[in-house]
């Protein structure tokens, strides 16, 4: 057991519904008494329900001992009902949905098996070739329901039927999507597809033939390489169209935007680099070309070449390349870049670290990849993934599950992980998360002044992630967060009876109130994640494909079909107009928006608007969002001269702005100055401000 884990274990107490893996709620036979103030006088009905739960942890150690490592429960006395809480074995046992009983040569203990399991009790050859007593349980869908079922049997003379198991189809509601064969995980839809490619790319990069360097490593290090994306790429038409022939013939669908898959790429040690940085850069632009070439040349792939990157097509998906060289960072520190320095270290060198890390944990435990995509939207709905970045909270949850009892479920992995968030002592305390074997000797325990989180791993002790964000105020908002959910977790886990989409809403939902503005999107560009750009409903720089910031690089006469690919890789308006707004009102406003689909840019001034500036900054945000803003929405407080627009959340819309008059360009200035002449009226006077340059542009030429 790791030390960190028992210090975690006693001093720090977890609530009871945190405890355990699964929660169980049973009806109690009778109504329950009132604890007694004096132990020595029992009435009758609290004996009966100590005689009850005897029963039923006996039951629990005794019938599903393999299923379960620990159990305790406890009586609410508001609803009447026993919660007991179990965690679960480090065992596939609870997945057979079957108890295996002792063999049939020993008659009395088959007796007493087809005693206890009653109907359900049979005869069958189990995998060691032994014929046993079984019970089976052909009826339950789901772990949840054979669970409910095998206690059901067990405590069938006491006719209970209210037997539940809470949360247990919380991951449905929360993470799965509804298609035409039902529910599906996006991201385990996709991953193994992912996978298989990676493989495929890395085998044929190494394998390149006369490549004036070899390829060592192939790092994927986008979040859908390590499971743990919520809204992972999916194979696109237009890729597969380029790169398989069956799908030629097709209809090419614009309506989506193509996620690029980031691999970093090492080669081997050699000391042919130059000493410059922007010669290595050019060099490096040189073997994006290079390498595009042999990769269509050999294995028939599509290869998009850019300044700093290379995109290849395969299966659908977009890989997106970049190259790592060390003695790069080496130069940007040598020549007082280190802020930059920084960037390119964590991009191409720590990220590819942690991605094995969190890969790693993924793939030990198999409710981490969904607890985590739970915490990632849980941030992103309460607009919050612009200040805690993915890495972030992957750590977090790593930290979770890295404990000496790691949640089995991943609703109890995302509860613990908002306890930790409202619980830690983040402004003294570093997180240090360890390995995946729960070993923390070699990661420092040490805290380096300025950042408002200080997370310390076994790849990194400078909490690359958390250097610039969050702020101060935004972890104190992260935690209020995080505080308030788990009332509501507290509150769903005892009053729900049966789970339906809107049981666990109230944990993803958030307030409006804190926001000065609300900038509501067009759904097209929120549903599909970009803009349809044949499509004439929407409008502005923001929305316009063939204005979008590109850096491909394209020979004279290629293929026409590659240069309209390139149109819809990376395309994200929403995106882009977020990094608009922030890059024209920087200091006044901070922005925030839920970048997993919601319709909703939200703005919170830096200092009290008044109601008149309030209406001038939407006016600049309605202008420059163009057709992909709907309308701008102010606070109603605002409206009314010492109004607060924290406390009232009706919210008032505002009038589209006016078009500013256009300059008079220099030719009609002349025709102006040309017909005031002839009519002898004089001439419009030019504005002061101009004169006095003129004025002061003479004076330093004589």
């Amino acid at each position: 057991m790791a030390v960190d884990a028992i210090e975690q274990l006693f001093r720090i107490p977890r609530p009871f519904l945190l405890k355990y893996d699964m929660y169980m709620t049973i009806p109690l036979p009778t109504k329950p008494a009132s604890r007694p103030a004096n132990e020595t006088n029992h009435d009758e009905k609290y004996v009966l329900n100590k005689t009850f739960l005897s029963d039923v942890h006996q039951i629990m150690y005794g019938a599903i001992s393999d299923r379960i490592s620990r159990s305790r429960s406890r009586i609410d006395y508001e609803t009447n009902n026993v919660i007991i809480g179990f965690g679960l074995a480090k065992t596939d046992s609870l997945d057979k949905h079957f108890v295996a009983g002792p063999p049939v040569t020993e008659s009395e203990a088959s007796d007493e098996f087809t005693k206890v399991w009653g109907t359900r009790s049979y005869t069958a050859r189990t995998e060691d070739g032994v014929v046993r007593k079984c019970a089976k349980f052909t009826d339950a869908a789901t772990n949840e329901d054979f669970l409910c079922l095998m206690v059901r049997t067990l405590l069938r003379e006491y006719d209970l039927k209210g037997i539940r198991v809470v949360g247990g189809k919380a991951v449905n509601w929360i993470l799965m999507k509804t298609e035409e064969g039902g529910l599906i995980d996006p991201m385990k839809a996709v991953y193994y597809d992912i996978q298989s490619s990676l493989d495929d790319l890395s085998t044929w990069l190494k394998d390149l033939d006369n490549f004036p360097l070899d390829v060592m490593r192939c790092d994927a290090v986008h979040a859908a390489a390590r499971n743990a994306d919520v809204a992972p790429p999916m194979p696109h038409s237009i890729a597969l169209r380029a790169t398989d022939p069956q799908y030629a013939h097709e209809k090419i669908s614009y309506s989506d935007n193509i996620d690029p898959i980031e691999v970093v790429v090492g080669f081997s040690h050699t000391n042919a680099w130059p000493e410059h940085r922007e010669a290595i850069q050019n060099i490096k632009t040189a073997i994006y070309c290079k390498m595009g070439q042999r990769l269509r040349k050999e294995r028939r792939l599509v290869c998009i070449p850019r300044s700093d990157s290379l995109d290849v097509l395969l299966n659908g998906f977009v890989f997106r390349i970049y190259l790592y060289h060390p003695r790069e960072v080496l130069l940007l520190r040598n020549m007082g870049f280190g802020p930059t320095a920084d960037i390119y270290e964590r991009q191409l060198y720590i990220l590819p670290q942690h991605s094995a890390t969190v890969g790693a944990y993924a793939s030990g435990f198999a409710a981490f990849s969904p607890a985590v995509r739970m915490l990632k939207k849980w941030i992103s709905v309460h607009m919050m993934g612009s200040y805690i970045n993915e890495e972030t909270t992957e750590l977090i949850m790593c930290y979770c599950f890295g404990s000496s009892y790691p949640p089995r479920t991943p609703l109890t992995g995302f509860a613990r992980a908002l306890h930790v968030i409202a619980s830690w002592d983040w402004n003294d305390l570093p997180l240090v998360v360890p390995s995946v074997t729960g070993d923390t000797t070699d990661i420092s325990r040490k805290r380096m002044p300025g950042p408002s989180m200080w997370i310390n791993t076994e790849y990194s002790d400078k909490s690359p992630f958390t250097l610039d964000t969050p702020n101060q105020p935004m972890l104190n908002r992260f935690k209020r967060l995080a505080e308030q959910t788990l009332l509501r977790y507290f509150s769903c886990m005892q009053t729900i009876t049966d789970e339906t989409s809107d049981s666990w809403s109230p944990l993803f939902t958030t307030s409006l109130k804190p926001f000065d503005l609300l900038v509501t999107l067009n759904r097209d560009v929120v549903l599909n994640t970009c803009l349809n750009y044949q499509s004439k409903k929407v409008s502005g720089d923001a929305a316009d494909i063939n204005k979008y910031p590109r850096g491909y690089l394209f020979r004279p006469g290629c293929d026409t079909r590659r240069q309209e690919l390139h149109k819809l890789i990376d395309y994200n308006p929403v995106e882009w107009f977020v990094t608009l707004l922030r890059k024209h009102f920087r200091e006044h406003v901070l922005i925030s928006y839920d970048k997993y689909g919601g319709n909703l840019i939200a703005i919170v001034a830096t200092r009290r608007l008044k109601p008149a500036e309030a209406q001038t900054l939407a006016e600049h945000i309605q202008n420059l969002g163009g057709g992909i803003v709907k309308r701008v929405q102010a606070s109603a407080a605002l409206q009314a001269e010492g109004g607060s627009p924290i406390v009232t959340p009706k919210m008032t819309p505002l009038k589209k702005a006016k078009k500013a008059p256009a300059k008079a360009s220099k030719v009609k200035r002349k025709q102006t100055e040309v017909e005031a002449e002839n009519n002898e009226t004089p001439a419009p006077q030019k504005p002061k401000r101009v004169v006095k340059k003129v004025l002061k542009r003479r004076k330093q030429s004589n």
